[in-house]
């Protein structure tokens, strides 16, 4: 049963121009469910909420199992004076290996938590990304935190402005070591920052540029001090032409054309955001460095909230432009070269994004599920490395049952499927119910013989 006192709803409000507020809902930490919404909906919400916890205290914990999709982090900042809230997403296979990954952090974490690490997620498992481990930092003073410091009076409209500096040093000093102290990480990071959060990726990119190696700017606010920021970043474009990063940046055109209807007093930023992402964009496609790799993508149905999704996806592409064969094209690969060739794919990935030099457990069971139905003998081959390489996933151990099934060696699939059905239960595995019924059935087709 759950415990009512440990079920928190926290409602934290989300300071941007749109004035929506963000409410999610933890069980004993865990992020279980989130939402966006309008102050309008906050009742509704809120009565959906408990009686949603209402049947969470009147159900077992043996009829299902939570999906969790990360844990919150509390980390106390002196830089900061203050606590702040993190939301940590550790990538599938996590737990039952030892690989290092990339760190994705994330600038106004609980508004985007849940669709970016769905967006990780689907891209790793595609093989348009390797797997990230994603930290989403919680705003006290969005403004504060993201904007640099202004000399443009209009821009006081945004009371309590120019504390990036001082959010650097946090992450700099505080965030990124806590991070690398506590999970395991690769000196690849990537930082994704929306309007405000995109002006703050410019900032970081041109002020501290030791910090990421790519960056993802959706719809920027480059109009801030009167454009400062975009011309701050061609100076330092023009200084360091070999700099060795990835810029991925957004341009959300739905609502151009609304901006005279904005009241004021922020109509001002409405009416100068279109124009110097446009100047941004015909000054890349003109002088962009060779050490560079840069991407600007505008989006003609999309205005500046609906824009993040989207840009996360392409962005995340670009960043891992290196992945450059699709899945079948892996299994192609394996399928005539064997194993070796797949290690030596990844092997050539590690040098950049600093990862395991071998094929990750993913990529062989895809690869050893492809090859199972015409090459069986092969793709037990590829399900045994994969459990020798990762005993302890309960997913390899199912793999290989599959594979030991269709080569008519039913014990050993019995076997496999019984340590799959093991290790599931202890990770909690959401596919634990699968395990048991393929366990079941071997079992049954053995006594049949």
């Amino acid at each position: 049963m759950i415990d009512m006192a440990i079920v928190n709803i926290c409602i934290n409000s989300y300071i941007g121009t749109d004035h929506l507020l963000y409410a999610h809902i933890t069980v004993e930490g865990r992020i279980t469910m989130q939402s966006q919404l309008r102050l309008r909906h906050i009742i509704p919400v809120l009565l959906l909420a408990v009686g949603l916890l209402f049947l969470a205290a009147c159900t077992s914990s043996e009829e299902g199992e939570p999906i969790v999709i990360g844990q919150t982090v509390t980390l106390r900042s002196e830089v900061l004076q203050e606590e702040r809230t993190l939301q940590v997403h550790l990538p599938q296979g996590y737990e039952t290996g030892t690989g290092h990954y990339p760190v994705l952090i994330l600038l106004d974490g609980p508004w985007h938590f849940h669709h970016v690490t769905g967006v990780t997620e689907f891209l790793a498992a595609n093989f348009q990304a390797l797997s990230v481990i994603v930290v989403g930092v919680a705003n006290t003073n969005r403004t504060r935190d993201l904007t640099p410091p202004t000399q443009t009076p209009e821009d006081s409209t945004f009371a309590g402005n120019g504390g990036a500096d001082r959010f650097l040093e946090f992450m700099e000093t505080e965030l990124l070591p806590y991070i690398d102290a506590n999970y395991r990480t690769t000196p690849y990071r990537i930082l994704v920052g929306h309007s405000f959060g995109g002006l703050f990726a410019f900032h970081a990119l041109v002020t501290r540029p030791d910090l990421f190696e790519a960056y993802v700017a959706v719809d920027p606010s480059l109009w801030w001090n009167n454009g400062a920021p975009l011309e701050d970043f061609k100076t330092y474009l023009k200084a360091h032409p070999d700099l060795g990063k990835t810029l991925f940046v957004s341009d959300a055109l739905g609502d151009d054309d609304l901006a005279e209807k904005i009241d004021k007093p922020i109509q001002r930023a409405y009416l100068m955001h279109p124009k110097f992402l446009a100047e941004y964009g015909t000054y890349i496609a003109e002088h962009a460095p060779a050490g560079l790799r840069c991407g600007f993508t505008q989006y003609p149905l999309d205005e500046h909230s609906s824009v993040v999704n989207k840009s996360v996806y392409d962005g995340l592409q670009l960043v891992f432009a290196d992945m450059d064969l699709l899945l079948p094209e892996l299994v192609f690969l394996t399928r005539d070269e064997g194993l070796a060739a797949l290690d030596t794919y990844f092997a050539r990935l590690a040098t950049r994004f600093g990862t395991s030099p071998f094929a990750p457990e993913g990529a062989l069971n895809e690869v050893g599920g492809w090859l199972l139905f015409t090459r069986v003998k092969q793709a037990v081959a590829l399900f045994e490395a994969n459990v020798q390489r990762f005993p302890q996933s309960a997913n390899a151990y199912d793999s290989l049952g599959d594979g030991y099934k269709a080569a008519g060696e039913l014990e050993k699939a019995i076997e496999s499927y019984r340590q799959a059905v093991t290790l599931g239960k202890k990770s909690r595995h959401p596919a634990l119910s699968t395990f048991k019924a393929n366990l079941a059935q071997a079992e049954e087709e053995l006594k049949k013989q």
